[in-house]
């Protein structure tokens, strides 16, 4: 297949959505749910990357993360699967035969999309996407392996997906791609040790032990979600419930679908 076929049969998820979502009263278009940038620059890079956020109510995330689990097309590696599914995480390796399975479930749920990015990423060099904002300090739980936890303060940041990828020796048209949850923040100086302007000091945590891997070719996905099997009963959140739950107005759930769109050898 050719990189525009495949490009079209990666949207084919996110059309379905759009379309049933009802965005306006004309007809769902391909350029509406492009990214502005989608077509710039992407000679200079190695590996296209779509990124959708879907959000639904959170009594039909269930019949959701039943379709998560029941997709299986793509092994997906992890650092440490122990720490990646106590941290309150699940995820899902699909090709274009799975498109329509996830899209179904999607649309039944009344799923909305809420985010859609590209990134163009060149081998070795890291690429993050912020994934959800923390507007006050706050604190999340870390599962570092079996049943150890320790919890981390966090001032006012983002948490974001940090993305790296690196060819196969020997194989053309596939990328293993890395993906890791990072909290980043920007930290004032003290004005009590300040000496003259200073720039904010930009503060990251990678959560490592929550990282995963899978090898991608134009048209395949990877999707990570949350678990709520494995949230805490008490203390702080995990990190699945900082990345995708929100209870601002009424309680939703989030999802993140990544999918290779396109791969310059």
């Amino acid at each position: 297949m050719n990189t525009l076929r495949y490009f079209y049969i990666l949207l084919f998820l996110a059309v379905l959505v759009f379309a049933r979502q009802g965005l306006g009263r004309e007809k769902t278009r391909i350029t509406d749910i492009i990214p502005k940038d989608s077509l710039l620059n992407e000679d200079k890079a190695a590996t296209g990357l779509y990124l959708y956020v879907f959000e639904l109510d959170r009594d039909k995330y269930p019949a959701v993360l039943d379709v998560l689990y029941d997709i299986n097309d793509l092994p997906v590696e992890y650092v440490n699967l122990g720490s990646f599914a106590g941290n309150g995480l699940v995820s899902c390796g699909g090709d274009i035969e799975t498109w329509t399975k996830l899209a179904q479930i999607l649309v039944d749920s009344k799923a909305k999309p809420v985010k859609r990015t590209i990134a163009y990423i060149n081998d070795g060099i890291n690429d993050d996407i912020v994934l959800a904002v923390l507007d006050k300090p706050g604190s999340v739980s870390y599962r570092q392996s079996g049943s150890d936890s320790i919890g981390i303060g966090l001032p006012a940041g983002n948490v974001s997906l940090r993305f790296n990828t690196k060819p196969l020796i020997g194989l053309k048209q596939i990328r293993r791609v890395s993906i890791t949850p990072v909290y980043k923040a920007e930290i004032a100086p003290d004005k009590k040790q300040m000496s003259g302007k200073k720039q904010p000091v930009l503060w990251e945590f990678p959560f490592s032990l929550a990282s995963l891997s899978v090898s991608l070719r134009p048209g395949q996905f990877v999707c990570i979600a949350a678990n709520p099997a494995n949230f805490p009963q008490q203390g702080p959140e995990a990190i699945g419930q900082m990345m995708f739950c929100s209870n601002k107005s009424k309680p939703v759930i989030r999802l993140c679908l990544v999918a290779c769109s396109l791969i310059n050898d």
